[in-house]
């Protein structure tokens, strides 16, 4: 049972998804990151061990898995391939450790989220980074971002959560303050909406343009949801926790 909360109605709906988990028949380590290809028919989970791992959405199949010797805390995937980050970063960058990466609808712009709260960008053919243009302002370390076209939101450990028009370094809106950590962030409704998944198990939707809270999606308590990805062209959300569920948006009225 699927709990929504929209304005002041409460409204249990039932979902038809049927969950399937990161290791086979079971509940595995937690996943700290969650991408998908460009038609949402293939996922890649990353969870704490450094353990990638490719589903099959529509078979509900896993297809392979990579292990590292150390833990990652960044994935994203672009031409076909896979960009990760360890604890510590290979390219040494100011900002105090890499702690998330969103790579952007086009494969040309990596967003590098920092301990620090800045964010940087670096172009994943040339490997340079912009020195430019970074994002500054936050005061607490990066913990989940997402693109919608030029649009990046971020979200940081002391519950900013902000949407930045990122060419221009120029912050254009400011949501509720968070009063749990969130891990994990989406655009869906093309760009209409956002959805945040936090330290509790919930993941809330809030509207792009008012900056309004449109509904909240409560899953097990106390599960942090470390990733959120739109499949299924739009009509699946899937949700990343100590396993992988995937959610009917239509009948929740979030397409």
């Amino acid at each position: 049972m699927l709990l929504l909360t929209l304005g002041l109605a409460v409204l249990a709906a039932q979902s038809d998804a049927t969950p399937f988990s990161v290791l086979l028949g079971e509940r595995g380590p937690v996943v700290q990151n969650l991408v998908a290809d460009e038609d949402g028919k293939t996922l890649y989970s990353l969870d704490g061990q450094g353990v990638i791992q490719a589903w099959d959405v529509a078979a509900r199949e896993r297809l392979w898995t990579a292990a590292d010797a150390f833990p990652y805390t960044g994935l994203a995937l672009g031409d076909e391939r896979l960009v990760t980050t360890p604890g510590m970063p290979r390219r040494k960058l100011d900002n105090g450790g890499v702690t998330c990466l969103a790579l952007d609808d086009k494969d040309k712009t990596l967003a590098i989220g920092g301990a620090d709260g800045t964010v940087r960008f670096l172009n994943p053919k040339t490997s340079k980074v912009d020195e430019k243009n970074v994002l500054e302002g936050h005061t607490d370390a990066i913990t989940a971002m997402a693109w919608s076209k030029s649009d990046l939101a971020v979200a940081t450990a002391n519950g900013e959560l902000w949407i930045w028009a990122a060419s221009k370094g120029k912050r254009e809106l400011e949501l509720e303050a968070q009063d749990a950590v969130v891990h994990s962030l989406v655009f869906g409704g093309k760009g209409k909406w956002l959805a945040a998944g936090n330290a509790q198990g919930e993941v809330r939707f809030f509207d792009t343009k008012s900056g309004a809270r449109k509904a909240t999606l409560t899953g097990e308590a106390g599960k942090s949801v470390r990733g959120l990805v739109i499949v299924d062209k739009g009509k699946s959300l899937a949700a990343a926790t100590d396993a992988i569920d995937l959610w009917d948006l239509v009948a929740l009225g979030l397409q």
